[in-house]
């Protein structure tokens, strides 16, 4: 909470990720930049990257952040285009790709950046040269909303789940209807192929 009279750090805090040492990176889409906080909450930087409408996180293992902005869609249910952007270590950001409006990211094998884009209906991967590849597509109303991979560890092998892939479903462009979808591998050989 801000002191009084101090404007609040975050406005419209949207998606978040953790990286390698436990910091902190939160997507504000109102302000349009990501905030860092280090493992016991305090701020890092408030303005490690600045993009706009930054609203999806995920961080892959060599420390790059990825980041899904709405772009020049001014509400998240309107069309692009959107953008993927991978942010260095250092806070320098590349644009990895234009047009699709990101409403779900995570890292895949290989470390393959997935995406939903619930516009087109579709889940996509980040293919060779930064060109989008499809995994798969919805019908009859229903569309990605978000996705996230589950971790290889013990725990998840016992539960049988290690590396399968979970997807929120918006079910009949009823936006009250979710599902969760679970979709099971192995998905290297697919990313491989292309």
């Amino acid at each position: 909470t801000p002191e009084r009279g101090t404007p609040p750090l975050l406005q419209q805090p949207e998606g978040a990720t953790v990286d390698a040492a436990g910091n902190l990176y939160v997507a504000d889409r109102s302000y349009g930049n990501v905030l860092k906080l280090d493992p016991g909450g305090r701020v890092l930087d408030p303005r490690y990257v600045t993009l706009t409408r930054p609203r999806v996180l995920a961080m892959d293992d060599q420390g790059y952040l990825w980041v899904g902005s709405d772009g020049s869609a001014e509400a998240p249910w309107q069309q692009g285009p959107g953008e993927i952007w991978r942010v260095s270590p250092r806070g320098v950001a590349s644009l990895v790709l234009r047009g699709p409006v990101p409403a779900g990211i995570s890292l895949g094998p290989g470390g393959k950046l997935f995406f939903a884009d619930r516009h087109a209906a579709k889940i996509f991967f980040i293919g060779p040269e930064g060109r989008p590849a499809e995994f798969s597509g919805f019908t009859d109303g229903d569309s990605p909303r978000s996705l996230a991979f589950a971790p290889d560890t013990p725990e998840t092998r016992r539960a049988g789940i290690a590396g399968d892939l979970f997807v929120v479903t918006v079910r009949r462009a009823a936006w009250p209807l979710n599902e969760v979808l679970r979709i099971s591998g192995p998905f290297e050989e697919l990313v491989r192929s292309h």
